[in-house]
């Protein structure tokens, strides 16, 4: 059997800590269209991986032993775990990237959702779990909520299904990033048992680096503007605090909770998107809206909600 993982009890800097991790992520789609018009898919995400190596590097030079933890790992099987949930989460990042270059900020957020869900559902198929009534009952709302919310472009999925730049291929790229996210979790979680969130956060975004730059053109920066660098920077920062936020969240609140808490992120998204069509600093495209399509994201969040809060038997596999 896996031991609990003690929490400090502090439950109130656990949701201060979830809410940080919220914001940042519910942002992160509205950032990345800004400076998407300048620079393509690959430079944008090497940039995110290198500016995350750059703030992480200094933070962990200065703590003692960080650097040696990396440098003492000799664990082939850790090692392997590593570099498979770097790969993973530099697909993810691509797919994401590309499917926001097809959707909206809205629409894109919504639909990443499906990889906290498909997390959930690999402990069913993989480990043995047992879903409860009430998770399974949130995984259709879930799922009834996706079919609603995006009603509307039906017409987008079936009739420009066959070219590149569609809206539904966009969908199925941002499918292919929920997949693979699932995946890195699965791996974070058993690399994360022999170091630490940072020094995993430093080897990950360094490899991604590493993966991204040959395909990447990195003097494109140079014709940014002052506020673009900053949305570029913002993309960078955007991984550092928000999975270290929700890593450090972890040690003072349940799990569950904290996935619970996430679900808002859309609504955070819808909010924002609608306070930039008050106020254009960054021009991002928005969805069609209508009664059923509010319904459906709100019964997104409710379904994923209660996958994660309803409690059920579970049968844990170290």
């Amino acid at each position: 059997m896996s031991t609990t993982h003690a929490l400090s009890g502090r439950w109130q800097l656990g949701l201060l800590l979830t809410l940080t991790t919220c914001f940042w992520w519910s942002i992160l789609p509205i950032t990345l269209s800004g400076v998407m018009h300048k620079l393509d898919p690959f430079t944008v995400t090497f940039y995110r991986y290198f500016f995350a190596v750059i703030i992480l590097l200094p933070i962990l030079l200065a703590r003692r032993g960080a650097i040696d933890e990396i440098r003492q790992l000799r664990k082939p099987r850790i090692i392997k775990t590593i570099i498979v949930a770097g790969i993973l989460l530099s697909f993810n990042y691509g797919f994401y990237v590309f499917a926001l270059e097809r959707m909206s900020p809205t629409g894109a957020q919504l639909l990443i959702q499906l990889a906290p869900m498909l997390f959930l559902l690999s402990g069913v198929f993989l480990f043995g779990e047992a879903f409860s009534k009430a998770q399974w009952l949130g995984f259709v709302t879930f799922v009834i909520g996706l079919l609603l919310f995006f009603h509307m472009r039906l017409n987008d999925v079936l009739v420009g299904a066959a070219e590149s730049d569609s809206y539904g291929v966009g969908m199925l790229f941002m499918v292919c990033a929920a997949i693979c996210w699932a995946g890195y979790a699965i791996a974070q979680k058993k690399a994360s048992s022999s170091m630490g969130s940072m020094q995993l956060m430093l080897l990950i975004n360094l490899m991604g680096s590493i993966l991204f730059l040959p395909l990447a053109q990195p003097l494109l920066v140079i014709d940014l503007t002052a506020f673009e660098w900053l949305l570029l920077c913002l993309c960078g920062l955007n991984t550092v605090i928000a999975y270290g936020s929700f890593s450090e969240a972890l040690n003072h609140w349940e799990a569950s909770r904290i996935s619970a808490t996430f679900t808002i992120v859309p609504l955070l998204t819808m909010g924002f998107v609608y306070l930039l069509s008050l106020y254009p600093i960054i021009e991002v495209d928005t969805e069609p809206m209508d009664f059923w399509v509010i319904v459906g994201a709100v019964l997104v969040v409710i379904g994923a909600a209660l996958a994660s809060l309803a409690r059920s038997k579970q049968v844990k596999l170290d």
